[in-house]
């Protein structure tokens, strides 16, 4: 009897190997493992018992990951709004993740955001309303969702060169100089992900300034 069990766990054992499914090929080396212990409890054989211990817990634990990986991802609504901005460098989860390290702050209409020459105090992203770009009290332009404010100062380490008001209810996303820096050190594709979306950004700028140049 024990002999039949220890076959049947070679068997689905080797069956396993065949699975391109990764979810039934644990499953599978989970039912295996199962067979061996049962048949090394029945020849009194610890060393059996030990190893297929070892590979039980491995492959539950990577059902475990695995099911979790699969999981849907829900996108918060207040950023959702910004996806399409990490589309080429981040995906579903890793968006999710980089926008969960940030702080979510929630402005009244008028609020002032980073004032002119204050030290760069990190990337402010805008999620919802429009801001007011002031220099010497004179409003230069509007910015709205999808725009980066402070990236500039940020990437130079200098002084901020004007005034951030909102000009009605915002919602902005704001990484700190801290945060960045801890990004950059253990998450290195958020990092990357991050200033890939500022470099479009800052792109898309310099095309708006020359258009304005050239007119």
């Amino acid at each position: 009897m024990t002999a039949f069990i220890y076959s049947l766990a070679s068997v689905i054992e080797i069956a396993s190997f065949t699975m391109t499914n990764i979810l039934y090929l644990r499953l599978l080396t989970i039912c295996s493992a199962l067979l061996f212990i049962l048949a090394g409890i029945l020849w009194h054989n610890t060393s059996i018992i030990a190893w297929q211990i070892g590979y039980l817990g491995i492959n539950i634990v990577q059902i475990i990951i695995y099911i979790l990986l699969k999981k849907p991802i829900l996108i918060r609504k207040e950023i959702k709004p910004l996806y399409h901005l990490f589309a080429n460098s981040l995906n579903t989860r890793q968006f999710v993740t980089l926008c969960g390290k940030s702080k979510i702050m929630q402005l009244e209409e008028g609020a002032t955001l980073i004032s002119q020459g204050a030290a760069p105090p990190g990337i402010y992203l805008i999620a919802k309303g429009v801001v007011d770009i002031s220099l010497n009290n004179k409003v230069l332009k509007k910015e709205s969702v999808g725009a980066y404010i402070g990236e500039m100062s940020h990437l130079t380490n200098e002084a901020i060169t004007a005034t951030i008001l909102t000009s009605r209810d915002t919602t902005v996303l704001y990484w700190d100089n801290n945060c960045l820096a801890e990004l950059k050190r253990k998450k290195p594709v958020l990092y990357q992900g991050l200033y890939t979306s500022i470099a479009i950004g800052l792109a898309k700028k310099l095309k708006e300034t020359n258009k304005l140049a050239i007119q």
